[in-house]
């Protein structure tokens, strides 16, 4: 009885202990599931405000472009442009911000999942997810030299809006008007190249915001 009782005692340890296991990897994977959600909801976030950064270049460009035609109150067209180049500068610290949240979720996210990678005995599995790993965060690796690149076309764009606002706020004249105007040609360029570039960004992350979402159904 006493050697059926210690048998029965080491099949409960062994069961606990392979339970224990068990949980151990299903939190790992539960913890990598989670933070897929909290990277999505960061770019969604981020998505959102590089659309509402798109709509604002619209309207500054707009309003640039009221200044430069001929006909109605200079300085009030000249207020307007200045209120909305104001309001596209808001955009800046936040989307850099909103950016370096998106990569910090996305790099707990992988290092999680590689975490959870741990759990997995079977070898075609493990490779199975390995790769799957290394394709989604390829896709999530991909952003960065889009969003790299609009940048670079946004910091021209930004500094020629800047010096404009600056030099008409010198001379609000039909002259100084007439001055800029190969300037805002320029801008008008640029600003097209930039909402390009920002459509591209806009494209990838909606391709990798559904791979995450897909991950969660």
């Amino acid at each position: 009885m006493t050697q059926r009782i210690a048998t029965f005692g080491m099949a409960l340890l062994l069961a606990a202990a392979l339970a224990g296991m068990a949980g151990n990897a299903l939190a790992q994977s539960s913890d990598a599931y989670k933070k897929a959600a909290d990277t999505s909801k960061k770019m969604k976030e981020l998505q959102d405000q590089l659309t509402k950064a798109k709509a604002q270049i619209q309207k500054t460009v707009a309003a640039l472009n009221t200044v430069v035609q001929p006909g109605g109150e200079l300085p009030k067209k000249y207020k307007n442009f200045t209120d909305e180049l104001k309001e596209l500068g808001k955009y800046s610290d936040d989307l850099r911000k909103r950016a370096t949240d998106m990569r910090a979720k996305g790099a707990e996210y992988f290092d999680a999942w590689a975490k959870g990678q741990s759990g997995i005995q079977n070898p075609a599995l493990l490779k199975k997810s390995q790769d799957r790993q290394a394709a989604v965060k390829a896709k999530f690796e991909g952003i960065v030299p889009l969003m790299q690149k609009a940048r670079e076309t946004a910091v021209p764009f930004t500094a020629n809006l800047q010096d404009v606002a600056t030099y008409l706020g010198t001379d609000l004249t039909a002259g100084g008007v007439a001055a800029v105007g190969d300037m805002v040609k320029e801008i008008q360029g640029q600003s097209e190249a930039l909402q390009k570039s920002l459509d591209a960004v806009l494209a990838e992350m909606q391709k990798v915001s559904a791979e995450l979402d897909a991950a969660q159904q």
